[in-house]
């Protein structure tokens, strides 16, 4: 089961093909999928109450490199530590 306020709550008819419907996924998120006439049918999920669910798509990018990381420390600012016999 899952919550909606009263109007997006008489927009749900399983009965009706035009009105909206909805399922649960297996995280326990309730996905409200529009009728064919207003829109192609894809599931979406209304995140005004869970803001954790937009952040989720930023952290698990692991596979992306750092943008802000170059493969050459000594360009990066301040560059490497001067050497211990002399003045950099």
């Amino acid at each position: 089961m899952g919550l909606a306020c009263p109007p997006h709550n008489r927009l749900v008819d399983t009965d009706n093909p035009t009105a909206w419907t909805t399922h649960m996924t297996d995280k326990h998120h309730v996905e409200w999928i529009p009728p064919d006439g207003l829109d192609n049918g894809q599931p979406r999920i209304n995140t005004i109450h869970q803001p954790e669910l937009l952040l989720a798509d930023l952290t698990d990018r692991d596979d992306e490199p750092d943008s802000t990381q170059t493969e050459d420390p000594r360009t990066e600012p301040g560059g490497p530590a001067p050497p211990t016999n002399g003045a950099a």
